[in-house]
């Protein structure tokens, strides 16, 4: 009987040894666990870091704009700095964003400089889908030139350095919510190619699925914007087409006068939607139960 005590010891004691190996091995001291609090100190609600400080000035969130941030070889812990502040970083983590939003905007681990890819769809701070994101401000560890080599002088402009870390602005960023006045097909391969190089984003819109035939100028305003719920409302003289540039997933829904309208998927990775002529408001609500139940019925 001893002998059989001992055997049936022996599994969970070699249990728990490979489990203390794994925790000191994949859970040793590095520079997202180990280092003194001070040096987290950016992460505070009230940090008086001043990069923070500048940015929460600078950043704009109004009827049309929400400026949009990449926060770049800053080190590990900033990249949920944004999250802290409530920042909306373009690479930053975000539960649902989807795996083509990665691949077409490059987005990873990027606490490193060298880990910042530049995907064909996002060749350069200075391509079309660093505007229709919105990324307004860029900040870097660096001078930019050593992560964007495709950068020409006047494309982005240093607007604040404090210490290492250097301010950059994106005068071509787009507004968050307008109303594009032309619409075209979404061409997959934009993926592995990139946008044409005379393409223009403020005046075309590409959508997947049949081009809308109603379209025209006009305007969009953002009433209300939260995490599950964001109204803008419209107005245009003969219907068109009003883009969200927020990450497109199935689990939105949007409704105007509470009868649901689809959502496009707009550049291959944001929001847009076909709006009446006149004036409307559009609802959009994050509805995950419901978008998961129909999906797996659909599958």
């Amino acid at each position: 009987r001893g002998a059989a005590l001992v055997r049936g010891s022996v599994l969970p004691f070699a249990l728990i040894v490979s489990l203390a190996a794994d925790l000191a091995i994949t859970n040793s001291m590095s520079e997202s666990n180990a280092l003194p609090p001070s040096e987290y100190s950016v992460l505070t609600p009230r940090t008086d870091d001043p990069t923070v400080a500048f940015l929460r000035e600078r950043i704009v969130r109004d009827g049309t704009r929400r400026d949009r941030v990449e926060l770049l070889g800053l080190g590990y812990h900033w990249q949920n700095a944004a999250m802290s502040h409530g920042f909306e970083d373009v690479l930053g983590f975000n539960p649902v964003r989807g795996a083509r939003y990665s691949s077409m905007v490059g987005a990873g681990d990027i606490a490193l400089v060298g880990a910042r890819r530049f995907p064909p769809s996002f060749p350069s701070y200075r391509s079309p889908l660093a505007d229709i994101l919105g990324l307004r401000f860029i900040v870097t560890g660096v001078p930019i030139s050593e992560i964007d080599q495709r950068l020409k002088a006047g494309d982005l402009t240093e607007i604040a350095s404090f210490g290492e870390n250097r301010v950059y602005e994106n005068p071509r960023a787009l507004p968050r919510a307008r109303i594009v006045p032309r619409a075209a097909p979404f061409d997959p391969s934009v993926v592995l190619r990139g946008f044409p190089e005379d393409f223009d984003p403020a005046r075309l819109v590409l959508v997947d699925g049949p081009v809308p035939t109603r379209t025209s100028e006009g305007v969009a305003r953002i009433v209300r914007y939260t995490s599950n719920l964001v109204e803008v409302e419209t107005e245009t003289v003969s219907g068109g087409i009003m883009v969200l540039a927020d990450a497109w997933h199935p689990w939105w829904v949007a409704r105007i006068a509470g009868q649901v309208i689809p959502i496009r998927r707009a550049y291959g990775v944001v929001r847009a939607v076909e709006v009446p002529a006149g004036k409307a408001t559009v609802t959009f609500t994050f509805e995950p139960f419901a978008g998961a139940l129909k999906q797996l019925t659909r599958s």
